[in-house]
């Protein structure tokens, strides 16, 4: 009778292929965050932080609800509380100086409750929960903002941090997150470039996608081959630029790894974003060293090769 108690205490509701995370008798359930940006105004951005249990769906209502969103990140996350919500705090000391920026939440408190999170998608929930975060500047602001939100509500601590650059609002933001698990931040250090008398204008980027992965499979076999041999520090790697997600890195396969990255080609709508997709994951593997590296700078070579410099690479 007593075991049979035991067990209920760890009984929610989920399906047959979610990963549940077990600590003694108590299941979490793994969910999924999204931190992305629009233009509102010519200077101002609109930040939006959104959750779903299911990360393909999250990502499919934001390209079609979203189209012109630029999404930077996504990260794994449990709910510390069955029956909780997740909080993001804005009163807390910053690390750099944030003089002449104004980052301001909609609505406060700035919270998503686990319930509305678990029932997107159902009748009645038609669009995820989500956080509205304006980023605006005046005249005496600081060249650059460096802004961190920490996330309460969860199992581990997240830092979300935003990004952004005085000299080209458009160009230079980054919504980058932060993990006390992975003790790394995911803020993109390599961009795309756009020289030469502009390359990578009017190119198709649906044609460009499917290149680069003919690629990835035509040179599968010596790929994994290499990959096997490192695949602990090329899942690290890849999770701290954001191109997997921490549960591919638990249990790091080729395929799920490539998969991933693949997967998310199909979020970005013109050669800048889907370039700096692509060095991420390049200089990810490069930063594992050895025969890893020499196979970054192969792919490197073969998607050149395959565009005819429709995109640069530069890393």
């Amino acid at each position: 009778m007593e075991e049979e108690k035991i067990e209920e205490l760890g009984k929610e509701e989920q399906d047959d292929n979610e990963p549940v995370f077990s600590i003694g008798i108590k299941k979490f359930m793994t969910y999924y965050g999204i931190l992305y940006f629009e233009e509102d105004g010519e200077e101002d951005l609109l930040f939006i932080f959104t959750a779903a249990r299911k990360l393909n769906a999250l990502y499919e209502f934001i390209k079609k609800e979203h189209s012109h969103a630029q999404m930077r990140q996504n990260f794994s996350f449990c709910f510390k509380d069955n029956d909780g919500y997740i909080e993001l705090k804005f009163d807390v000391p910053q690390e750099k100086p944030i003089t002449g920026w104004n980052i301001q939440p909609h609505i406060k408190p700035t919270k998503l409750n686990r319930f509305d999170v678990n029932n997107f998608g159902e009748l009645g929930y038609p669009i995820p929960p989500y956080c509205l975060i304006s980023a605006y500047k005046s005249t005496n602001a600081v060249p650059t903002l460096h802004y961190a939100i920490p996330l309460e509500g969860v199992t581990d601590p997240v830092t979300l941090y935003i990004h952004r650059s005085s000299k080209n609002p458009s160009s230079s933001v980054n919504a980058s997150i932060s993990s006390s698990v992975s003790t790394a931040t995911a803020a993109t250090e390599a961009s795309p470039r756009n020289e030469g008398g502009g390359v990578g204008v009017g190119i198709d980027v649906k044609d460009v996608c499917k290149k680069l992965k003919k690629v990835l499979i035509n040179h599968h076999v010596v790929l994994s081959e290499i990959f096997q041999y490192s695949l602990v520090s090329i899942a690290n790697e890849l999770l701290q630029v954001g191109i997997i997600t921490r549960e591919v890195q638990k249990t790091s396969t080729y395929d799920s790894m490539v998969g991933s990255f693949t997967s998310g080609l199909s979020l970005y709508h013109n050669h800048s974003e889907l370039e700096e997709h692509c060095i991420r994951f390049l200089k990810a593997l490069s930063n594992v060293g050895g025969p890893v590296n020499q196979a970054a700078y192969m792919i490197q070579k073969e998607w050149a090769k395959a565009l005819d410099s429709a995109l640069l690479f530069e890393f």
